[in-house]
């Protein structure tokens, strides 16, 4: 994300990284995923775009956590980055 390593990552700053394309998208994706009791596992494949590096593809996965009451109190994942893998495809 070409933040440096000390900077706090939120949801709020994943969503100024997204690209403009992508970030409705994502936001919806978001919003279903926390307001749902249901919800535990996140996957989502997105662009975002760097400042140092320019669009890069991502691929996310993550797990929420949720409370006795179901409501969500940790959520742990991880970002791949796979626009290789996209420009190889083409």
């Amino acid at each position: 994300y070409g933040l440096a390593s000390d900077t706090p990552f939120t949801y709020e700053s994943w969503l100024v990284a997204l690209h403009p394309e992508d970030r409705e998208r994502c936001r919806a994706y978001g919003e279903a995923f926390f307001a749902s009791p249901d919800s535990s596992t996140w996957e989502l494949e997105y662009r975002i775009v760097t400042p140092h590096r320019g669009i890069r593809r991502h691929r996310a996965i993550g797990r929420l956590h949720r409370n006795d009451a179901g409501h969500p109190v940790r959520f742990l994942g991880l970002t791949s980055d796979v626009t290789e893998r996209y420009e190889a495809e083409a």
